[in-house]
């Protein structure tokens, strides 16, 4: 269930621990618990913008929207806890006026022991849950003297910005951060709320009922497994050779042919490529693998920016699951990374199933390598980083949808990256551009900031902080035009 809370706790009968019978009846026991914390007078219209997007996302009756307060003769700080004490992740939405001073007071309304926000959120810190902080309407993290002890680990999560600008794109990046925190983000379908609604009316066996549910799993992925098989593709290639491109549609498996015969091969440490279309799915085998990294690419096949909704299953040999949706994908925009280990003890051989679930023709390229290597696997087959120093700028050409990267080491601290576009002929076009940050292995992406004028040079200083020491990998992505760029990463 998906709770927006307006700085206030969720009653008693909103929380999913103590749902009311005509609740149980209607939509079964939520999945999702997500707690949107905000203040009405700093940032109501967005959060009413983002609840609807949620609404969309993972179906109306998951989002509820608090307007109402204690009920008298309750006790506050008990109805908070059961109410934060319920959730798996929490929203702190931040506006502008977030950490202001009352008009009757002198000091931060953060500072008060009584603040509903500040209770929430410092309550959803203690107990470890995720908690996400939500920039709106150009708002900034709060510095560490603005905030009590107990919100100073705040500073600590990584923000995600909801511009107006590129408010769906946006929330796609938060509603694919809320998925991986508490789950698959899949909306609740009518067909489902009936199953729920028959449940009610049972007795909660929980043994019984996660049993039925993992019989019915087994069965429903033996059927997906068993009714797809890939047609011939070509050999898997080495990382630093040409990129190899697998294309068609999966074949049913002939009578008698193994699982280990119904996919194509591909060995550790090379990269194959695959041009999957509308609800595609292809089928690899693995040979024997222990300590691994799985690094999925992702690429629109088409110019700009779509929605890349894609998973990555692993199953062994015989077709039985060992980790459903591995690595998974729910974006809108242009391209993305996801890396993910396993550990097989001893070494076996798996088989993964890669399927695109958009109608957006997506271009993926998968490489498999021992999780011991260091050496970055190349993005999208054969773009690797070029080397950058803090101070140095560096300069080049981009042609439309086309991107570069650059790597250097950081210590924790702020920095400012300084961006200038330009265009070749210096007329006058619309400059768009992308700044993301990742992690030495090409994973964990975030926005560092974007880029969107019209004119035929533009420049704009885009400040960010990195709270972990390490070599990180900045991309620039062109969106527009061919320009001429420069780029440079100097301390704040």
């Amino acid at each position: 269930m998906i709770r927006v809370n307006s700085g206030v706790p969720v009653p008693a009968e909103c929380d999913t621990n103590v749902i009311a019978p005509h609740e149980q009846l209607e939509y079964g026991v939520h999945m999702y618990k997500i707690l949107v914390s905000y203040r009405r007078e700093d940032s109501a219209p967005y959060t009413g913008r983002i609840a609807d997007r949620l609404r969309e996302h993972f179906g109306p009756q998951n989002v509820f929207v608090d307007i109402d307060t204690v009920k008298p003769g309750q006790d506050f700080v008990e109805v908070l806890e059961k109410s934060v004490a319920s959730c798996d992740a929490l929203i702190a939405v931040i506006g502008k006026t977030w950490t202001s001073k009352l008009d009757s007071d002198d000091g931060s309304r953060l500072q008060r022991n009584d603040d509903w926000v500040r209770m929430e959120v410092a309550t959803a810190l203690k107990r470890r849950i995720p908690v996400v902080p939500v920039l709106v309407g150009g708002a900034q993290m709060p510095k560490p003297h603005e905030l009590p002890d107990d919100l100073l680990p705040l500073l600590r999560r990584q923000a995600l910005e909801i511009s107006d600008t590129r408010f769906h794109e946006d929330l796609n990046r938060l509603i694919n951060a809320l998925g991986q925190a508490i789950g698959d983000g899949t909306p609740v379908t009518p067909a489902d709320r009936n199953i729920e609604r028959s449940k009610s009316r049972r007795p909660r066996n929980i043994v019984g009922l996660v049993t039925a549910c993992v019989t019915v799993l087994l069965i429903a992925l033996a059927y997906l497994y068993f009714s797809s098989q890939p047609k011939k593709g070509p050999d898997a290639i080495d990382a630093a050779g040409s990129t190899a491109e697998a294309t068609g549609t999966p074949a049913r498996p002939s009578q008698g042919s193994s699982s280990a015969d119904a996919g194509q091969p591909i060995y550790r440490g090379q990269i194959q490529k695959f041009s999957l279309g509308d609800d595609e799915e292809r089928l690899i085998n693995v040979g024997p693998v222990g300590d691994t990294k799985l690094v999925l690419d992702a690429v629109c096949a088409s110019p700009g920016a779509c929605i890349m909704r894609g998973s990555l299953s692993i199953f062994d040999k015989d077709g039985v699951v060992i980790e459903n949706r591995a690595i998974s994908f729910d974006e809108y925009q242009r391209s993305y990374r996801r890396v993910h280990s396993i550990v097989l003890r001893p070494p076996k051989p798996i088989q993964l199933k890669l399927r695109n679930e958009t109608k957006d023709p997506t271009d993926y390229w998968l490489a498999v390598v021992p999780s011991s290597e260091s050496a970055l696997v190349p993005f999208f087959g054969n773009q690797t980083p070029h080397s950058i120093a803090l101070n140095e700028s560096a300069s080049g050409m981009l042609a439309a949808d086309e991107r570069t990267f650059y790597t250097l080491p950081l210590m924790i601290g702020n920095y400012v990256a300084t961006l200038q576009l330009s265009d070749p002929v210096r007329a006058s076009v619309i400059l768009r551009a992308v700044l993301s940050l990742y992690d030495e292995e090409g994973g964990n992406a975030s926005r560092v900031g974007s880029f969107e004028k019209y004119g035929a040079s533009e420049i704009v200083s885009i400040p960010f902080d990195i709270r972990d020491p390490g070599r990180y990998i900045f991309e620039l992505e062109n969106g527009g035009m061919r320009v001429n760029y420069a780029l440079k990463l100097t301390p704040k």
